[in-house]
Parts: C-alpha cells; structure tokens; sequence
C-alpha cells in the first residue's frame, strides 16, 4: 500500500519508502511492542516478565523478553509552526534541553517543523545542544508555508525515522493546535503508515482545542477533505494526547513518559503475507492486585511480511 507524505522538504536529497518498512519476518526477528503502562496517571515502572500477558490474534504468546528503557529510542520533535502556534512553540524551545534530560545517551532526537508542508531541521543525533536553536530559528522557517497539513507532516516523521532508525524504538512528539484539515490523507491511512513503520505518536495539544465531534456537519463537502484528529491517531498508534494551555508544562512529562515505556518480545508467529495481526496485552491477576487502575497504551496491530 502506498502510503506516502504530500509536501515533504528536507535539506538534502533523501529516499523515502512507498511502503511500511518495519515489519516483522517469520524466523528471521522477534515482534516487538512497546508499552506504556500508568495507574491513576501516574508511570508504573516495576513490571517484569511475569507481570504481562499478551495475545497475538487471541492466542497467548509467551514473553521472551520485557525491559524498560533498554532498547534506544529515536524521538522526532514535530512541530507546527503555523501562525496560530508560533508563540507556543517559542515557549516550548526554552524547556526543550530541560525535557531532553531524560533520554539515555544513545538515544537520538530530530526536529522536525511543519505548515503546508514538512522540514528537516535537525537530523537524528545523540547531540542536544541544537535543539533549543532549532526549534526557535524553524518558528520563522518560510519554507514550510502558511497551512497546516497534520496528517502529511506525521507520515513524513514516520517514514524518516524508518528509514534512519530501522534498530531503534521510534516516537514522534507532535506538537499542534489540532486545527487544520487534510486532504487525501485520512487518520486511518496515516495510522497504518505509523503501524508499518512501528511509530508511536504522542501530541500536545495547545490552545483548548477539543476532539472533533463526528456528530458536527462536516465543514466541508468535500468527501477528501478530514478534520485534524491527533488524539484518535495517538491513541490507535499506542500512545497519548494531552491538552494544555502551556506547553512548557507539558514537554518535559511527555519526554519522560515516551523514554519509560517497555519493550516486550516474542516469537514471530507464522501468518500470511501482508496480513493485519492484532495484539491484546493485559497484566496478571497479581499485577492488578498491585495496580488496580493500571491503563496499558500499545500499538493495536502489526503488518506481517515473510
């Protein structure tokens, strides 16, 4: 299925893939699935093996491997730098570094800006000093033009950090207004593009934006043209959306929760090429004892490929 980004603008040449790239091969690797695992809100960060059950097509797998924070995260910073959100993303900037501090040192970081269309600030690197820089300079970036196209900027992230982090965990941390609308480009095609390439997506959402109502008229008539709804793609990708008046309080808490999720693993099951395989995960009986309003986030889904 192709699923590529309208817009995109990095600056120098670079290949983008027309389909998902990080599948998973029959005897070849492992599926892994990250979690994020909170009760009353809060990140629990004491889970084991024995404290997950997962099915893979509603069959028990068993667990080779469950760890928090050892595999190394690729995070891309996303963005949007339309005139609605300049002031926000200024404010943001001046906690970036301090948000940072909880990634590991191998872990690396992109920024990301987007309007009408998607660029490459700051390619993927373990070094944070450009961070701040990078963001503030891309508040004023004219090359990305004044609309604000969500859901082609988020496969535009995805498909980077496919293509520039195949071994590591990917997130994307959006930040966004959630006003906007796409065209060409529904949530459910840029939810499978995020499944493909195993990319989590997490969103601050600023300026008291709500969920669009599906019960509203359409604003438009036009069958191709869809609201912003990046509360719906975080949350099917596996992670979260937060709503906040101020952005600096909600950066450094996003970071941390991205960075302590867990990374499960079990064997490849056999399936057929191209299929959609769903996952459940649940904790034991004895971990819910422990955290009786435990909430998992995870991916729904994976794309099997032979």
């Amino acid at each position: 299925m192709m699923l590529a980004a309208a817009g995109a603008v990095f600056p120098q040449p670079a290949t983008t893939s027309n389909a998902p790239a990080a599948t998973f091969r029959s005897g070849v690797s492992n599926v892994k699935i990250d979690v994020q695992v909170t009760n009353n809100a809060d990140l629990v960060k004491d889970l084991t093996l024995k404290d997950f059950v997962l099915f893979d097509q509603e069959r028990q797998r068993e667990l080779l491997f469950v760890d928090r924070g050892a595999e190394p995260l690729s995070l891309a910073l996303l963005l949007d730098v339309s005139g609605s959100m300049r002031t926000h993303v200024e404010a943001a900037a001046t906690v970036a570094v301090e948000s940072l501090q909880f990634l590991q040192k191998d872990d690396t970081v992109a920024v990301m800006v987007f309007g009408k269309r998607t660029k490459l600030r700051l390619p993927l690197t373990v070094e944070r000093s450009r961070v701040e820089t990078e963001i503030k300079e891309g508040v004023n970036d004219q090359e990305v033009g004044a609309e604000t196209a969500i859901n082609d900027a988020i496969v535009t992230a995805s498909e980077y950090l496919a293509e520039q982090a195949p071994a590591s965990r990917r997130a994307i941390l959006i930040l966004t207004d959630n006003l906007g609308m796409n065209i060409r480009n529904p949530d459910d095609k840029v939810l499978a593009r995020l499944l493909g390439d195993s990319c989590v997506l997490n969103a601050i959402v600023v300026g008291g934006k709500s969920r669009p109502d599906p019960t509203k008229p359409r604003p438009t008539p036009n069958p191709e043209e869809t609201l912003a709804n990046v509360y719906y793609i975080g949350q099917e990708s596996g992670g979260e959306a937060v709503q906040v008046e101020d952005a600096r309080v909600a950066f450094p808490s996003m970071v941390e929760r991205i960075r302590s999720r867990y990374s499960l693993q079990y064997r490849t099951p056999p399936g057929v090429e191209g299929t959609f395989r769903r996952i459940r995960i649940e904790l034991t009986p004895a971990a819910r004892i422990r955290y009786p309003d435990a909430k998992l986030r995870y991916r729904r889904g994976y794309y099997f490929k032979h």
